[in-house]
């Protein structure tokens, strides 16, 4: 897992991890600035631009498999369906990338905020990575644990 926060500024970081990487989970919070700079950045270059030219360098062709989740979700908000509609429907004319996102979203909570530097140990904590993992796992992403 790799966290490239405001990737869209440096591409050739990100060119290198997409080189390698096997999956790319882009983290959105469902707020105009965050789908700006995944979008249409003010400055730098667009992720779906960057992910699909990541494809000549890639041994396989093909750029890697990419997911969006939602994190920093409030809870009983419209905006996490609004923003999961825009990017899987390519904004609001159709005309932008279309993304795959995940259903599990990341809520917004205290307890997950304060567990930087801390293990997710707690329930509240936990639990929505653990909804993630079994979405990816559904998905084929990793392995099922028997």
């Amino acid at each position: 897992m790799v966290d490239a926060g405001h990737a869209e500024n440096h591409p050739d970081i990100v060119d290198s991890v997409l080189e390698v990487a096997d999956l790319v989970i882009l983290t959105l919070s469902p707020t105009n600035p965050d789908y700006e700079r995944l979008t249409k950045p003010e400055r730098g270059t667009a992720l779906a631009k960057v992910i699909k030219r990541s494809a000549a360098l890639r041994e396989t062709g093909e750029p890697p498999t990419t997911y969006v989740l939602l994190n920093r979700c409030q809870a009983g908000a419209a905006s996490p369906a609004k923003y999961a509609d825009l990017l899987r429907n390519g904004g609001k004319d159709g005309t932008l990338p279309k993304w795959d996102v995940l259903s599990t979203q990341i809520p917004r909570r205290e307890a997950i905020a304060s567990a930087v530097g801390f293990p997710c140990d707690k329930w509240e904590r936990r639990a929505p990575y653990d909804a993630l993992v079994t979405e990816l796992t559904q998905r084929g992403h990793l392995p099922t644990v028997r």
